[in-house]
């Protein structure tokens, strides 16, 4: 029986690695030039301009914008949408729970078992988006038309 790898290529863990320490590099980079400015330069234009020039360097890390300059590597657009509303369905369940809880009236009962089932299907949809990348779930949407006229 053999098994299959999961593990990520080298190049793919090094630029998770690089993703990872950008913002923080590009935050103390910030620190840096700001000290750099205080402590060696003389004139007070280019202490601010290097100053600014600095504190735009840490918001750039604090907000982690950098990241943003590399590559996504993510490739399962479609199940982590997928993924995302499951998370909004979870929420929306547990208020059904909550809504249930606080009157035991047939509404919430209904209004929580509707979420359920949206929360069953969400997991079927899950299930058949799974390992599928954008290009080859696009490639059996072109097929379905095909398939459907014969």
């Amino acid at each position: 029986m053999s098994t299959v790898s999961i593990a990520p290529a080298s190049s793919s863990r090094r630029l998770r690695r690089w993703r990872r320490r950008l913002d923080p590099c590009v935050s103390v980079l910030g620190i840096l030039v700001i000290l750099g400015a205080v402590l060696f330069s003389q004139e007070l234009r280019t202490q601010i301009l290097v100053t600014t020039c600095g504190i735009v360097l840490m918001e750039v890390g604090v907000w982690r914008l950098a990241q943003r300059l590399l590559p996504s590597e993510r490739q399962y657009h479609a199940l982590r949408a997928e993924v995302d509303r499951f998370l909004q369905l979870v929420r929306h369940l547990n208020t059904a729970a909550l809504a249930r809880k606080a009157h035991d009236a047939p509404e919430t009962h209904q209004a929580f078992a509707q979420v359920y089932q949206e929360m069953q299907q969400a997991v079927t949809r899950m299930a058949t988006l799974a390992g599928k990348t954008d290009a080859e779930l696009a490639a059996e949407r072109a097929q379905e038309p095909l398939r459907r006229a014969v």
